[in-house]
């Protein structure tokens, strides 16, 4: 399988679709990829031909952090012979068609658009592109806390992180209409701290175990329309 993705590289860098910022055309005009207000991420619906290119572009500050995923149309599941690049404007690759990955995440370099390539390398297919770029929490200067309004879905977490210092205590609730949203919270050391799908709970406080920064998500348990939210945020210590 993987001589065969080796001659497949090979012949897409031969054919110019590979290595050069030109090449982002070479199989039409990208998609731009946004987000709703209020969200930090989508998914994109989409369909590659056999052997052929699929191209999205998203433009992003240097600094922020990026989840790509991608998976079958109908489920959570990699998709058999789909495999991502991902290159900054240049064609520098952050991702390479040549690690056959389904899914990235790191932090981009600088801001610009970058490009987002789902490649096939048998048949064609239909699949799911995630994306998600969480935004930074930041409290207006003198100020413990701020508040922010969201819209969740069920298969799109609104997601946040900030910089916090050890023992220092937080305080974080979310409201909603339908009291159907809940928080998943966790530090960059990948300690988890509540989880929406064990503790179920829209309001968690407590003493934070390490100067680091931490990672929050909003997300809709039940539902299929999303809903909006807002969310408080206190930080003392």
């Amino acid at each position: 399988m993987k001589a065969t993705l080796r001659i497949l590289v090979l012949a897409l860098l031969v054919a110019g679709l590979l290595g050069t910022s030109s090449s982002a055309q070479a199989s039409g005009t990208p998609t731009r990829i946004s987000f709703a207000r209020g969200t930090t991420g989508t998914t994109v619906q989409g369909w590659v031909g056999a052997n052929q290119v699929a191209d999205y572009v998203i433009r992003a500050g240097g600094g922020q952090y990026m989840s790509v995923a991608l998976f079958a149309s109908q489920n959570d599941i990699a998709p058999s012979g789909l495999y991502l690049v991902i290159t900054d404007r240049y064609g520098n690759a952050l991702l390479p068609l040549e690690w056959y990955q389904t899914s990235w995440t790191g932090t981009l370099p600088r801001s610009q658009d970058y490009l987002i390539r789902v490649f096939s390398v048998g048949g064609s297919d239909n699949f799911r592109l995630k994306v998600s770029i969480p935004a930074q929490i930041r409290f207006a200067p003198g100020t413990t806390g701020t508040s922010l309004l969201g819209f969740a879905s069920p298969y799109q977490p609104v997601n946040y992180f900030f910089d916090a210092r050890a023992y220092q205590y937080i305080t974080l609730t979310v409201y909603s209409p339908n009291d159907n949203v809940r928080l998943t919270l966790s530090g960059a050391d990948g300690q988890p701290l509540v989880r929406s799908a064990v503790m179920g709970s829209n309001t968690w406080s407590g003493t934070l175990p390490a100067t680091q920064r931490y990672y929050l998500s909003v997300e809709q348990m039940n539902g299929s329309a999303g809903t909006n939210f807002r969310l408080f945020m206190t930080i003392v210590g």
